[in-house]
């Protein structure tokens, strides 16, 4: 008979909610216990009583396949902007840091963000409009799920509107560079 001679604790969510990256986890192991427990609930007297021994951990390597949890901090934060609107500036601008396979999996969900924080928030429509023409200009290696996504769940009826306003802007500042530069890119996309 086999009998359970420690125990271990990973949290599998960050603390923003998003799943943790992959990786290999080294986790300190503690005396089995009757119940479930988390290490944090114990002082550090407690902890080191329940350790087996110091410095003995079980390595594991995690690994996410889903299609509805990520391990993106700018993702989930993205996909959860309406719940926690404080910080969405900072996601838009680092949307370019998303890996593709990332965008990939959420397409849908992030063009449906971006699309609606360029309709409800006039604030932040120059950077809903920059994060959407980065995930355009990605080009060939996402055009079929893009087509996908126009075939099949876009539903805006004003966005045009609100996508030529922000091309108008580009062009109303002909010498700035940085606005030329994107001009340029929205166009190629």
């Amino acid at each position: 008979e086999k009998e359970e001679f420690a125990q271990a604790y990973l949290k599998l969510a960050k603390d923003d909610g998003a799943v943790i990256e992959d990786n290999i986890y080294s986790l300190p192991t503690y005396r089995p216990s009757l119940h479930p427990f988390h290490p944090s609930f114990l002082s550090k007297e407690e902890a080191k009583a329940a350790a087996i021994r110091k410095g003995e951990v079980v390595r594991i390597k995690t690994t996410l396949s889903s299609t509805e949890l990520t391990s993106n901090s700018y993702v989930y934060a993205l996909l959860r902007w309406k719940v926690n609107p404080a910080g969405i500036e900072d996601v838009l601008k680092n949307l370019t840091f998303i890996e593709i396979s990332e965008i990939i999996k959420f397409l849908r969900e992030i063009f449906g963000a971006i699309f609606e924080i360029m309709e409800t928030k006039e604030n932040l429509v120059v950077l809903a409009f920059d994060a959407f023409v980065f995930i355009v200009g990605l080009g060939t290696r996402i055009s079929s799920y893009i087509d996908k996504y126009l075939a099949e769940s876009f539903s805006s009826i004003n966005l045009h509107v609100i996508l030529l306003q922000c091309l108008r802007r580009y062009l109303d500042t002909p010498n700035d560079s940085a606005h030329i530069n994107k001009f340029l890119t929205a166009l190629k996309s």
